[in-house]
């Protein structure tokens, strides 16, 4: 018994370095991102004993404990080096893919066809989940959660023992710190995961697992604490997300064909409207039907709902919740918006192959297909060019090389200029004829120090800055305008 349990935990191991180098592979081909190069400057920060990133403006979120801490563990572990940009990434979404795959247990023999479209990424997901990997934490943190539910389901009983008053604080406290690091966690495990509690105990006609629901509920309670606390003792700010409201008619009907699309393109299926051939549209036809037929699967278990154990209940609901949220709300921008609907889409593929029971004769053509689908979805990395990509820094070298070490940057050209040489280039956007700063991923500090340099993305917004402040030198290079000043620059911290 010991000898296979060790067998499973070397095979598990296996595939999570496999999968691993995969995606450590496929990332490295794609441009740095300003976002996700800013989690490592704030790692770095941490190193340096600024714990509780006093001065910091961080994003919508903190991703403090999600993301922000993994990089400054494997930091302080292995010292600081840039290649850590590709690996935590890689490493991250193989564990997401490990745990759907433990989650769905021993139904996967049959389910990981549907598993490989998010094994086996498109490159327009890649962006989403392997660049900037926002989000992904989260995803870790609350697939293991279920884990631990799984495995040890006693925990979920109503019992007044001091041990599990204990377990349930520290669970408490543990769903409070994360949710106070990335909201996605209240609306795809807390309130999903009360209502699915009140849910089931109105089916059953008995009290349904109180104190999981009541170890939620305190969480929420906690989360605001966690936040006043931290804003009362210096630690990080965060700015948050505009306010939002209930869409129009037109937004909401925008929102929906966003989301289509958006799906689409994850799954490598944007096959309307092209030549069907098995060359190239014949994959994403392949990729559209296993995307549709997991939705499928799930609206047929749907129906004998009453049957769902409390993860599937709490799947749906957060499914629902947040596709609600996808269309009638105003926070939707873009196709890549579809990152937010990654976590319910995994929680309603667990449920799908969970509940789903097929004969011989299914299971062996939907794994064949599965063969099919992922030959089809190797990734062609000779097509694209590590050195492209990344163009060797030729902004941050042209930088270094002018003994420039302080300036400024439109935000998606900042922070992604400012490695592998330190520099510190402070995001800005332009306020009419003149510079501002950005309130995201920086620090005011660097707006009073200056600096003698902006990076802009047209020649037209260069002559803008030389209008605002003075003759310059402008040099362009990789598309971006490096206007440099004789004299130091300040922008207003507004």
């Amino acid at each position: 018994m010991k000898t296979v349990f060790l067998n499973r935990k070397l095979f598990y191991l296996i595939i999570l370095t496999a999968l691993s180098f995969l995606y450590l592979f496929i990332n490295i081909h794609y441009p740095i991102n300003s976002d996700s190069i800013s989690t490592l400057i704030i790692s770095k920060d941490i190193l340096h004993g600024n714990i509780l990133l006093h001065g910091w403006e961080l994003s919508a979120q903190s991703f403090y404990l999600t993301e922000i801490l993994p990089y400054a563990l494997l930091f302080g572990a292995a010292g600081w080096h840039l290649s850590f940009y590709y690996l935590v990434p890689a490493l991250m979404w193989s564990i997401v893919i490990m745990l759907t795959a433990t989650l769905s247990g021993k139904n996967i023999l049959w389910g990981w066809p549907f598993l490989a479209l998010l094994a086996v990424p498109s490159f327009w997901a890649v962006p989403l989940i392997l660049s900037p990997c926002y989000h992904v934490g989260g995803y870790i943190l609350m697939l293991l959660f279920w884990v631990i539910i799984n495995k040890y389901p006693k925990l979920i009983q109503f019992d007044f023992s001091l041990k599990n008053a204990a377990i349930w604080s520290l669970i408490s406290i543990f769903t409070a710190l994360f949710m106070a690091s990335d909201d996605l966690i209240k609306y795809c495990l807390t309130l999903p995961l009360i209502a699915a509690c009140v849910l089931k105990t109105i089916t059953s006609n008995k009290l349904t697992h109180p104190a999981l629901a009541l170890s939620m509920l305190c969480a929420l309670g906690l989360e605001h604490a966690v936040k006043n606390a931290l804003t009362h003792n210096g630690a990080f700010h965060v700015p948050g997300l505009w306010s939002s409201s209930f869409a129009s008619k037109d937004r909401a009907a925008y929102n929906a064909s966003v989301l289509l699309s958006g799906a689409l393109n994850f799954f490598d299926a944007d096959f309307l409207g092209k030549p069907i051939s098995l060359l190239g549209t014949g994959r994403q036809i392949v990729h559209a039907v296993l995307a549709a037929v997991t939705l499928l699967f799930f609206c047929k278990s749907a129906i004998n709902y009453k049957k769902w154990n409390i993860f599937q209940i709490t799947s749906g609901l957060s499914f629902c919740i947040m596709i609600f949220a996808f269309i009638f709300s105003e926070i939707t921008i873009d196709e890549k918006s579809f990152r937010y609907l990654i976590f319910p889409y995994l929680i309603i593929l667990i449920t799908s192959i969970q509940t789903t029971n097929l004969n011989f004769y299914s299971k062996i053509l939907i794994s064949f297909i599965g063969i099919v689908s992922i030959f089809l979805s190797y990734p062609k990395i000779d097509t694209l060019d590590y050195a492209k990509a990344n163009n060797n820094y030729a902004i941050n070298r042209y930088l270094a090389s002018k003994n420039l070490s302080k300036g400024f940057g439109l935000y998606w050209i900042a922070a992604a200029n400012s490695v592998p040489n330190v520099i510190r280039i402070a995001p800005v956007e332009f306020s009419q004829k003149r510079l501002k700063a950005a309130h995201t991923l920086t620090k005011p500090e660097w707006y009073a120090d200056g600096g003698r340099f902006v990076l802009c993305n047209t020649e037209e917004e260069a002559l803008k800055l030389e209008k605002a402040y003075g003759p310059a030198d402008v040099t362009k290079i990789d598309n971006v305008f490096v206007t440099i000043w004789d004299h130091n620059i300040t922008i207003p911290n507004e």
